[in-house]
């Protein structure tokens, strides 16, 4: 009688939450509850499947959301950029490539699409960069043009070499490839600190910085050496990263002034002034 009664009221919340659905234009939900509430979704019958960043989302996600009463299925993202995470490293090649997302599977393939092909967001010395490497065809909106030199710098583009070598670890590994020991380099993080200091002692406030790093252990050794001055503020996918490698997040602290740190495959989108790179790779015998 008990799971009867359980059966009966599942049944009515079910009821409810389909004619919550079927009054709504638009319904928003991610990949995963898209799976988990496929039944729901599909006594609905949304005729159109909007699907942002889908670059990086998993193609069998996509699948899975896709049924019978789809008519029009339209994908939003960049296939040059950030592919999809998969958790099994040696599945993201040797033909099973499941870090292909359907959207670059679909626009290597010839189907038709349409790419954006001006930028507002940089300045021209620095999307000069993306064009040489990445995108040949991309054009300079006039916003970007004729801004003001930044305070306190020589130049708006600055590379800086070293020949100091990496750090021994085994301790963090880095999952986006393929769980091997991550990286660090305790020289580019007393720079970074440094860069940090100076530019806020020009005038920029550290809310309009990032600090970069491919690297997990990187990451980590950055939160620690600038927790001192600032207080590091980690966007949820790295705060994720740096739990499951046994480590935890520094604690917010409100009397210190907030300072982004990101890993290159989680760079928040905001719009910021500054910029700095620490990619803590040295291999022995070359330069940086």
């Amino acid at each position: 009688q008990y799971d009867e009664l359980i059966h009966q009221l599942e049944r009515k919340l079910s009821e409810r939450d389909t004619h919550t659905l079927q009054s709504k234009r638009i319904i928003g939900c991610t990949t995963t509850a898209a799976a988990k509430y496929s039944e729901l979704l599909q006594s609905v019958s949304p005729s159109v499947m909007l699907v942002e960043e889908a670059g990086e989302i998993l193609e069998s996600h996509i699948l899975a959301a896709l049924g019978r009463e789809k008519n029009q299925l339209i994908l939003i993202g960049d296939h040059k950029q950030l592919r999809p995470k998969v958790n099994s490293y040696p599945l993201t090649g040797d033909g099973f490539d499941l870090n292909r997302s359907l959207f670059e599977r679909l626009v290597l393939r010839g189907y038709p699409h349409t790419a954006l092909s001006q930028q507002h967001r940089t300045r021209p010395e620095i999307s000069a960069l993306i064009r040489h490497l990445t995108y040949p065809d991309l054009v300079d909106a006039p916003g970007t043009q004729g801004r003001p030199d930044l305070r306190g710098v020589t130049d708006n583009l600055i590379m800086i070499t070293h020949s100091k070598p990496e750090d021994e670890m085994t301790e963090i590994a880095d999952w986006a490839e393929g769980a091997r020991p991550s990286k660090q380099n305790t020289h580019e993080v007393q720079m970074v600190l440094k860069i940090v200091r100076y530019l806020s002692q020009q005038g920029h406030g550290t809310d309009n910085m990032v600090v970069l790093t491919p690297y997990l252990g990187q990451l980590q050794k950055l939160v620690t050496a600038l927790k001192d001055e600032t207080d590091p503020i980690l966007n949820e996918l790295d705060s994720h990263e740096l739990v499951r490698a046994g480590l935890s997040q520094a604690a917010a602290n409100a009397k210190k002034l907030p300072l982004r740190l990101a890993t290159i495959g989680n760079v928040p989108d905001t719009r910021i002034s500054f910029q700095s790179l620490s990619s803590s790779r040295q291999l022995p015998g070359r330069r940086k």
